[in-house]
């Protein structure tokens, strides 16, 4: 699936904690997104990863039905283009879990959605023109 960067990502909240789905939806109008997608489950962000390509999916770690740190490895393989944020009071995780995908500890503050948004961004653009470099090259090898 060819996707572009864009102006206002579509973005996947997966928070069992409806307040805290909630708070994150309004920071993100504040920052002028207003289509988001949320998920109480890992099935429930799965069946909404199988209908939308999202550009940014924000996680919890601790959720009803598994680890959001293994969702987000599997999107990782799957979509590599989605830029994927855990959000989460688990601070145990490991170096290498912190590395492979952003990582943010709760309470989430404004600021740091923004630079969410903003790396998201930056994530987007160094994706698509690594998918374009690719394209160029293989053409030069036919």
């Amino acid at each position: 699936m060819k996707k572009a960067p864009c102006l206002k990502p579509l973005v996947l909240i997966v928070e069992d904690t409806r307040d805290i789905a909630i708070l994150y939806r309004h920071m993100l109008s504040a920052l002028g997104i207003n289509t988001v997608a949320s998920a109480e489950t890992i099935a429930e962000a799965k069946a909404n990863v199988a209908k939308i390509d999202f550009d940014i999916i924000l996680s919890d770690n601790s959720l009803p039905d598994g680890k959001g740190l293994d969702f987000l490895n599997k999107m990782a393989l799957r979509h590599p283009g989605t830029y994927r944020c855990l959000i989460t009071t688990d601070l145990d995780l490991t170096a290498g879990d912190k590395l492979r995908h952003n990582f943010k500890a709760k309470p989430l503050k404004l600021s740091e959605m923004e630079g969410i948004i903003e790396a998201a961004k930056k994530h987007a653009e160094e994706h698509a023109a690594a998918r374009q470099a690719a394209r160029r090259s293989a053409r030069k090898t036919h």
